[in-house]
């Protein structure tokens, strides 16, 4: 997998989250995929790829890719109980609704063979002042 697809494939996920994740999955004081810049008082979430494999490659050209990612939500209730576990249920429910929804189009010459939960959401660093959690996914998927 090119790094020019990877950027294509993370956009469109972006794109794809940003535009069908119904409002109860995203928190209401997030910027959504806006970590860039973020400052200790704001709410924010990404998408960051964290790897990908060939699965399988053809002699037409055809290949079977896995591409691996993580959704991060940063927030400044680090020390609120009752929110660390609101985010780690609606984490854990985007992996339910992807599980309940069709797989986004991410373009010609791809078809989305799965695109699942893999990692249950979890806290990955915690600081008096914010807290950042993590919940891993696959996109598996087929060229042309």
């Amino acid at each position: 997998m090119s790094l020019e697809e990877q950027k294509n494939l993370a956009e469109s996920l972006r794109l794809f989250f940003v535009e069908n994740l119904p409002a109860e999955l995203l928190p209401v004081n997030a910027g959504f995929f806006s970590l860039d810049g973020l400052l200790e008082n704001q709410a924010a979430m990404s998408l960051q790829i964290t790897g990908g494999r060939t699965v399988r490659r053809y002699l037409d050209g055809t290949r079977v890719e896995e591409m691996y990612f993580s959704l991060f939500y940063r927030d400044s209730n680090a020390n609120d109980n009752e929110a660390k576990s609101a985010m780690l249920g609606t984490l854990n429910g985007i992996g339910t609704w992807l599980d309940q929804n069709d797989p986004p189009f991410l373009g010609d010459g791809f078809i989305i063979t799965k695109l699942e939960q893999i990692q249950a959401a979890n806290v990955i660093e915690q600081t008096p002042q914010q807290i950042t959690y993590q919940a891993g996914f696959v996109l598996g998927y087929e060229t042309r």
